[in-house]
Parts: C-alpha cells; sequence; structure tokens
C-alpha cells in the first residue's frame, strides 16, 4: 500500500460478500473523505488488481467497488498478521495482563462509542439508512 487510504478501503470492502461491493459514496462516507478522493483511492487499487468496478444492478446510474480475488486474499493476510500480532502480544504480557489489556480496550471502546458513537455508528452504512435509527 502506498497511498494513505489504501489499506482502509481494502480494509472497509473485505467486510462486504465477495459477490457485493458498495458505492463510493458510502466508502466516502465511511472513510470520512470525499467523494472523488475515494475514485482516486479506487483508481490506483484497481490499477494494482486489487478491486474491481461495476455497474449497480438497482441504479445503472451508480458505480460499484468490490474487492477482486487477489485483493480479497491481500485483506485476509492483513487480518492473519493482525491476529498473530495480537497473540504475541498477549503471550508477552502473560494471561493476567493479557486480560487486562483486553479490559481497557474494551472500556476504551466504550468511551469512544459514547463519545463518537453516531459518527462511527454511521461509517459504512448505506446513505439510505442513515435515518432509519
Amino acid at each position: 500500500m502506498s497511498r494513505p487510504g489504501e489499506f482502509h478501503l481494502i480494509h472497509r470492502l473485505s467486510h462486504e460478500p465477495a459477490d457485493s461491493g458498495a458505492r463510493i459514496g458510502d466508502l466516502a462516507g465511511w472513510l470520512g473523505i470525499k467523494p472523488p478522493t475515494v475514485s482516486q483511492l479506487v483508481d490506483a487499487l484497481e490499477s494494482k488488481g486489487l478491486v474491481e468496478r461495476y455497474a449497480d444492478g438497482a441504479d445503472r446510474r451508480a458505480i460499484r467497488v468490490r474487492l477482486s480475488p487477489e485483493g480479497r486474499a491481500l485483506a485476509e493476510s492483513f487480518r492473519a498478521r493482525a491476529l498473530d500480532e495480537a497473540e504475541a502480544l498477549v503471550e508477552h504480557l502473560g494471561r493476567e495482563d493479557g486480560e487486562r489489556l483486553a479490559e481497557l480496550l474494551v472500556k476504551a471502546s466504550d468511551f469512544i462509542a459514547s463519545r463518537y458513537g453516531h459518527e462511527c455508528h454511521r461509517r459504512g452504512r448505506p446513505r439510505s439508512e442513515e435515518g432509519a435509527e
């Protein structure tokens, strides 16, 4: 990954079903950037063979983006590495400190959700669902 945001875009798309994808506007909302910037990220990742653009079946004007098989494999390698690193950290800390770290991370997550929950919760949701809360 050479451009800021490429990892985040791949990570977000990895949570979509393999045969699905996301609209540029929805990705922009999730990433907190403007749609033209997402288009530039998609261009870069498409040139590397990591994502594919395709027409939205429900709205022919809209373009969706999904991971290519190579992009999905890369995302899975990121996930595997993150798990390996987390396991190594817990092993280094030991059981008691590892459990304490997990408790603190949950507390931190709860704090962030209470402070910014609406903004964080909205990310990744299609615009059509945003007002449905």
